[in-house]
């Protein structure tokens, strides 16, 4: 289980100042109660950030507010926030004095989400309507949220909720000041709702009263699952893993090397690269496959990063690849060293511009390979998978012969 210490206040950065070690407010059965779960709820809706989303699935992380007490056949959830490509997010508030809807809350969430699953957009869309909104008032409409939103596509949009809705690909989130279920008792509920591609993470939120006044809110994650779906529970760490049945062949599954359960964050990435075109999917999925089988591992955050871990543990971003479809190969030279390594690094990018018959731009920190006015596609690159691949093997042969010299000369 993930631990965090306890945060400390100092008043100021002078080393004479004395540390004060802050102590949690605690809302224990019978004890003072300082907030409820409204509290939580409404913090949550006002400040979305507060949630460690990126740390349970990336691709979420820009998800939006939408209202509070969504009306559903099962009841209300507390928060639905959206991304702006449809992402959906439900969120359970639960403090830990209320011993029995601790025990309840995973399936609660999960009833809600399997309500949800039957909808289409026009359904959640009427349901956001008839909720609410902290302190009073109604949501505007689904696509209204992300009016101030660049290059936002309504259509997509509609689309990418009602494929997300079918297929009950979402996040829940159980959110609160102690909860402490069993892993074991959590498997058991999620077994009984087979067919979710859902992500479930349980978050505490603690508060901490400052000594000049005033609160300070820590958000940690207790617990994050890869897909739920019917299939072998197991345990590691803070991580509850629910391996899905017989893998399917590479180029019909999301899971690129059959070998590890793919997250939400994964599934979405492909969704998207395949709405610019249905084979794109199957054709980065190889690709994956063969880098790594390099020792590149990928992940998948907001874009694909495959990162090749050197030596002495620093991490190289040897291709970034957006779900856009973009590619990006500037991050490679930021964790560089030595001027041998940057011109190891040109000369990558270099051969892979010829042979796309493209060119490299950009500062040293920054270099990129382009294609007449545009960033290279992935649609380029994999029209010339065996050039790239060579190039990425070349490169990583370089940096194994930099590390040997370097240990010759220890």
């Amino acid at each position: 289980m993930l631990q965090i210490g306890a945060p400390v206040f100092l008043s100021s950065l002078q080393s004479t100042d004395t540390p004060v070690q802050l102590e949690p407010l605690r809302n224990s059965t019978g004890g003072t109660r300082h907030h409820d779960e409204a509290f939580v709820r409404d913090l949550i809706h006002r400040s979305p950030g507060i949630l460690p989303i990126s740390e349970i699935e990336p691709i979420f992380d820009q998800a939006r507010s939408i209202c509070i007490e969504l009306p559903n056949p099962a009841g209300f959830a507390d928060n639905l926030l959206v991304t702006p490509e449809g992402g959906i997010v439900l969120v359970e508030c639960k403090l830990q004095r209320n011993l029995q809807a601790r025990r309840e809350v995973i399936a609660q969430i999960m009833d809600y989400a399997a309500q949800l699953q039957s909808w289409t957009f026009e359904d959640l869309d009427a349901a956001v309507r008839r909720a609410e909104l902290p302190g009073g008032g109604k949501p505007t409409g689904l696509v209204e949220c992300f009016d101030d939103h660049d290059d936002f596509d309504p259509l997509a949009f509609m689309d990418a909720v009602t494929r997300n809705l079918r297929r009950g690909r979402m996040l829940l989130l159980v959110v609160g000041d102690g909860i402490r279920e069993g892993l074991e008792s959590l498997a058991g509920i999620i077994q009984r709702h087979p067919g979710f591609h859902a992500a479930l993470g349980l978050i505490e939120l603690k508060i901490f009263p400052l000594p000049q006044g005033g609160f300070v809110v820590q958000p940690r994650t207790l617990l994050r699952t890869l897909n739920i779906e019917r299939g072998v529970v197991t345990f590691s760490d803070d991580r509850l893993a629910i391996t899905p049945p017989p893998v399917t062949p590479v180029h019909d599954a999301v899971n690129t090397s059959g070998k590890r359960p793919a997250s939400l964050t994964e599934e979405e990435f492909y969704t998207i690269l395949a709405s610019r075109s249905p084979e794109t999917p199957r054709v980065v999925k190889n690709l994956v496959q063969r880098l790594e089988n390099l020792g590149l591992t990928p992940e998948f955050k907001r874009s694909l990063i495959m990162r090749w871990t050197g030596a002495d543990g620093r991490l190289h971003n040897i291709i970034n690849i957006r779900k856009s479809g973009r590619i990006k190969f500037e991050a490679l030279s930021w964790q560089l060293q030595t001027e041998a390594e940057l011109t190891m690094a040109d000369a990558y990018r270099q051969s892979i511009a010829d042979a796309l018959g493209g060119e490299v731009r950009g500062s040293s920190s920054g270099r990129n390979v382009w294609s007449y006015d545009r960033l290279i596609f992935v649609d380029d690159l994999c029209q010339h998978e065996d050039e790239f691949v060579n190039a990425v093997e070349r490169l990583l042969h370089q940096f194994h012969e930099l590390e040997q010299n370097r240990e010759r000369q220890l």
